[in-house]
């Protein structure tokens, strides 16, 4: 089944504790976040009105870093949403990406120019925003050492922390660069998403800093001041055996457990139950293992492209590998209510368990769910209101969800190094605590006084 708990996790950036090493050139202070919605961005006085509510969340204080997410660059002040943001808010560090629609404020905006912002004061030392070109991480000439130098980032300095990443699929080369990111940074925990709102190369658009990118990728590096866990809901059930890939070359499947795919499919359709017969009529879909035999496998969600009748050669959505498990699935949007209810009620219970909460949350969630899956407005941000509670929370429609697991995901796996891959029909949320944050209330509660670094 489709992975359905938290992966990385609290201790994994907390395993080790150092002090964090501050760059002059950037503020220090402890961090607070906000998030708001706006409606229409093609309404200046809508974006004024939203960044009017951050900064009243945040005490008047100027946030040092926003996240921003907006609906597809379509619409006509698109390209007036970075020098809005910077005049209302003037954040140090920005990026953010174009989407299907955005979330926030317990809604979920899937048509007209949508806008979702979180913004936070916090330690800008403990961050480091980067970008980089398709070429960069997927040319040719494309290296691990060529990716470091573009990112502009020591791995050394960032061990054991955070990576937040936006990916235009339109552009790069999605799985192969972030192979090289774990290659660069196998000790920094990755999530984030691919952007979406776009549909040829070019039409997708990323934030950073004061720039407009058509191209590539953006996003942060943080040190040990932070601390994300996150959770993934996905909304499918599998149909048939689980199989191994016998013959395939790039993307086309031409064997399965040695016989034709779609001879396979006509057999795994006869023995389905009406129900998943209906499904599979609407929505079939490819359970892909990633790399190698699993000792408990976890299946990441591709298309099927196409079906050759007379071959019976199947074209996915993913490069593959012969050796590859793949079992069919169908999505259901019964199932995925129920799944991010259940995880969500779990990870409530578990942080009253800990007594803890969290600071902030991002919302990744796939173009496929919305109201298409539900018909029903903002289903999954009531879902997450209700388990969850009033936090800042901003997010986007995207093309995909990226998540990393610890270890990795075949039996050969490294304990220490993080495995990242991009998640299919899911909803992932990524849970933030600013650490700095939690360790002056925790000192001030014992009235002893520290540094935002600890």
């Amino acid at each position: 089944m489709q992975a359905e708990f938290p992966w990385g996790s609290r201790s994994n950036v907390l395993a080790r504790s150092s002090s964090v090493q501050e760059a002059p050139n950037r503020r220090t202070r402890s961090g607070c976040f906000a998030a708001a919605l706006c409606e229409n961005y093609d309404e200046p006085s809508e974006v004024e009105a939203m960044c009017d509510d951050i900064k009243a969340q945040l005490d008047g204080e100027t946030p040092d870093l926003a996240l921003v997410f907006a609906s597809a660059p379509k619409y006509q002040n698109f390209e007036n949403i970075l020098p809005d943001i910077h005049r209302l808010l003037g954040p140090e560090v920005l990026i953010g990406c174009s989407g299907a629609g955005v979330i926030g404020a317990g809604r979920e905006l899937e048509q007209g120019p949508g806008l979702s912002v979180l913004a936070a004061t916090c330690d800008t030392s403990a961050v480091h925003p980067f970008a980089f070109s398709d070429k960069q991480a997927s040319g040719k000439e494309a290296t691990p050492e060529s990716l470091s130098d573009a990112i502009g980032a020591d791995p050394a300095d960032f061990e054991d922390g955070l990576m937040l990443v936006f990916i235009d699929p339109l552009t790069v080369s999605t799985e192969y660069a972030l192979s090289m990111l774990d290659s660069v940074y196998p000790s920094v925990m990755k999530f984030g998403a691919l952007v979406s709102g776009g549909q040829e190369y070019g039409e997708n658009r990323m934030f950073f800093g004061d720039q407009l990118r058509h191209h590539g990728a953006v996003g942060l590096l943080f040190k040990r001041n932070f601390d994300a866990e996150t959770i993934i809901s996905g909304s499918e059930e599998p149909v048939g055996p689980s199989m191994v890939i016998t013959k395939a070359s790039r993307n086309e499947i031409h064997q399965l457990d040695d016989r034709s795919p779609l001879s396979v499919l006509e057999e795994v359709f006869l023995n389905a139950d009406p129900l998943s017969q209906i499904r599979m009529k609407r929505t079939l879909v490819v359970g892909l293992e990633s790399s190698g035999v699993l000792l408990d496998p976890d299946y990441v969600m591709r298309n099927i492209m196409d079906m050759d009748q007379e071959t019976g050669t199947m074209m996915i959505g993913d490069l593959v590998e012969e050796g590859q498990a793949l079992r069919f699935h169908v999505r259901d949007g019964e199932l995925a209510s129920q799944r991010l209810t259940q995880n969500l009620a779990n990870y409530a219970s578990h942080l009253r368990d800990r007594d803890e909460n969290v600071d902030a949350m991002l919302c990744f969630n796939s173009v496929a769910r919305g109201y298409r899956m539900f018909e029903k407005d903002d289903h999954d941000a009531k879902i997450i209101a209700e388990n969850i509670g009033k936090i800042p929370v901003a997010g986007f429609f995207s093309n995909g969800e990226i998540a990393s697991k610890r270890g990795g995901f075949s039996v050969l796996g490294e304990e220490e190094e993080f495995t990242t891959r991009v998640m299919g029909y899911s909803d992932t949320l990524v849970m933030l605590r600013d650490l700095s944050r939690h360790r002056m209330r925790g000192m001030a509660g014992s009235g002893a006084s520290t540094s935002a670094n600890g």
